[in-house]
């Protein structure tokens, strides 16, 4: 999967500023490049523009659950653009797990470096990602807009991953990497749950 991320961001970028990696099972807005433009044009300085996102089943019907409640919750400092260029805003929401909706973003690919995604990983190659860019020089965009429905279904990798206990063992490794052994631990216990809810 990270190679055909890194792969698809290098045809990308001698394209276009703009890259978003499209996943084949999710379906975006009619605004939603509109809305990406218009971002980037009042904060041209941003690495990562991403929107809010809604789940949505085999059938396009709307999932609802208690894990996208805590995304909600932990992508609050994201609401706030002028200080979203810090490391430490930018990295805040993603101590606690990944709540930026992988398929909703867009990369400026000038910010990106290359080989933004790890091949070593299956199911947190994107939060792995968007720790790296928080590190680097470039603001977080969110737009507070739902702009992506993001499908869930029993063949998506995210569900594979569940199944194979591969998602724990790497979200285990990011928390322990984060917050050390014991902390780290912990976190990735509770994280764990959010499958349940989703």
């Amino acid at each position: 999967m990270a190679r055909d991320w890194n792969f698809a961001l290098e045809i990308g970028r001698k394209r276009a500023k703009l890259v978003t990696l499209a996943h084949q099972d999710d379906l975006y807005h009619e605004d939603y490049s509109k809305a990406v433009e218009h971002a980037y044009s009042l904060y041209p300085d941003a690495s990562l523009i991403f929107t809010k996102a809604r789940d949505i089943d085999g059938m396009g019907q709307h999932l609802s659950g208690i894990a996208e409640g805590i995304k909600r919750l932990l992508r609050l400092p994201y609401h706030f653009p002028h200080y979203t260029e810090r490391s430490t805003w930018k990295k805040l929401p993603l101590l606690f797990g990944n709540s930026i909706p992988c398929p909703s973003c867009t990369y400026v690919t000038e910010r990106c470096g290359k080989l933004l995604f790890k091949n070593r990983f299956r199911f947190v190659t994107d939060w792995d990602a968007f720790l790296h860019l928080a590190e680097k020089e470039g603001r977080f965009l969110y737009i507070k807009k739902t702009l992506l429905s993001y499908r869930r279904h029993e063949d998506a990798e995210t569900r594979k991953q569940m199944k194979n206990k591969n998602r724990l063992m790497e979200e285990k490794e990011q928390f322990q990497k984060l917050h050390g052994k014991f902390l780290g631990s912990l976190l990735a216990k509770v994280y764990s749950l959010s499958g349940k809810w989703a």
